[in-house]
């Protein structure tokens, strides 16, 4: 067993991705895995303060889209 150092942790690249076509834009979106820096900071967005009303699903879905869908570089 190969015990992973923390560089090597850091530069393995590990963001899976995944093409989606979406008929109705007419066309196709990459979709990508978000670091785990990007789900806290997107977590922290859409997750209301106490006593707060919860935000509308569609709020809720745009930020996970502009959160993860990504261009071809």
């Amino acid at each position: 067993m190969t015990l992973l150092s923390k560089s090597a942790i850091l530069g393995a690249s590990d963001l899976s991705f995944e093409d989606v076509h979406v008929p109705a834009w007419g066309g196709t979106v990459r979709v990508r895995a978000m670091t785990g820096l990007q789900r806290d900071d997107w977590r922290a967005a859409t997750t209301p303060a106490e006593g707060e009303p919860a935000a509308p699903l569609s709020q809720f879905s745009a930020a996970l889209l502009v959160a993860t869908c990504v261009d071809a570089a």
